[in-house]
């Protein structure tokens, strides 16, 4: 089987557990690290041997990827998940997928129009039974 190039996106709290089970995941490739923190994404690069970005757009541009794990403020989630689908890449968004239903609704009509997924939102997303759930077995989430 093909391993799914993915990155995170927030790395203190839960972005650091979607990291770790990135990392240990048999059909998934950590693929890139972003956070605002320096401390952070240094040590997760190092760990991971992988590249790490101060900006998440700039990792949007640089890295090959599948999809983006987005464990940001919740403010954040509607706007950086709407460039990485415009970027064509399959998202996964931890809760809530959005503050207003407007904002989801932009993100999953763009989802259905660049990607064969949707932005994926969840209360247990650190628990890698959820993760494998969004990598293995939701029938069409990538095109490999």
């Amino acid at each position: 089987m093909n391993q799914l190039d993915i990155a995170v996106v927030g790395l203190r709290g839960i972005g650091g557990q979607h990291v770790k089970n990135l990392a240990q995941h048999s059909r998934a490739r950590l693929a890139g690290v972003a956070d605002i923190n320096f401390q952070l994404r240094t040590e997760a690069a190092q760990t991971h041997g992988v590249q790490s970005y101060d900006d998440y757009r700039h990792l949007l541009e640089n890295a090959q990827l599948d999809a983006v794990v987005l464990a940001v403020p919740h403010h954040l989630h509607a706007p950086m998940a709407l460039e990485a689908l415009e970027a064509g890449l399959h998202v996964f968004v931890e809760k809530p997928i959005a503050n207003r239903v407007s904002e989801a609704d932009q993100m999953v009509a763009l989802a259905k129009k660049r990607t064969a997924s949707w932005p994926w939102a969840t209360i247990t997303a650190p628990f890698p039974a959820i993760l494998s759930f969004f990598i293995d077995i939701v029938p069409g989430s990538f095109r490999l």
